[in-house]
């Protein structure tokens, strides 16, 4: 494993050795592969460390979890393209983030906007090193949607 934040060069050329590339018709690259995303809270990691899957639909699982709960309270990740099950539950001024059976009470104001944060990191680092498309109109609605939680 190569951290994209600490080797980004290292983890591009790793990245692009182990996956395919596709491009959309409308020019866009997209490089298709698996790897595993860190998500800790209080140092403990909440996405096991054997589950690889592909990033880019654990993002849009992520992308997708986040805008139901900010929108009902409560998202349940029913999706079959990745082998973890997700669910984000409001309980008053938290909530619950699950993945598969390990479930963590979390802040919304602050556990929200660092995980954009870190979709956000790994879409530039994409961008940038392996020349792939940036959601940024899906990254600024997430940040604006968790900027107006009733958290405040």
């Amino acid at each position: 494993m190569v951290s994209i934040s600490k080797h980004p060069q290292e983890a591009a050329d790793a990245w692009r050795a182990a996956v395919h590339m596709e491009t959309y018709p409308t020019g866009q690259k997209k490089y298709i592969g698996d790897g595993w995303v860190s998500i800790r809270v209080n140092d403990q990691e909440l996405v096991p460390t054997d589950a690889w899957f592909n990033t880019d639909e654990f993002w849009d699982a992520i992308d997708l979890l986040f805008q139901d709960f900010m929108d009902v309270g409560e998202a349940f990740d029913e999706l079959t393209w990745l082998p973890l099950k997700l669910a984000l539950r409001r309980t008053g001024q938290t909530a619950i983030f699950t993945v598969d059976s390990l479930s963590t009470e979390i802040e919304p104001i602050s556990f929200l906007p660092s995980v954009i944060g870190g979709m956000d990191a790994f879409y530039r680092w994409n961008t940038e090193y392996n020349e792939a498309h940036y959601p940024v109109d899906m990254i600024e609605e997430l940040h604006d949607a968790a900027s107006r939680l009733p958290y405040q």
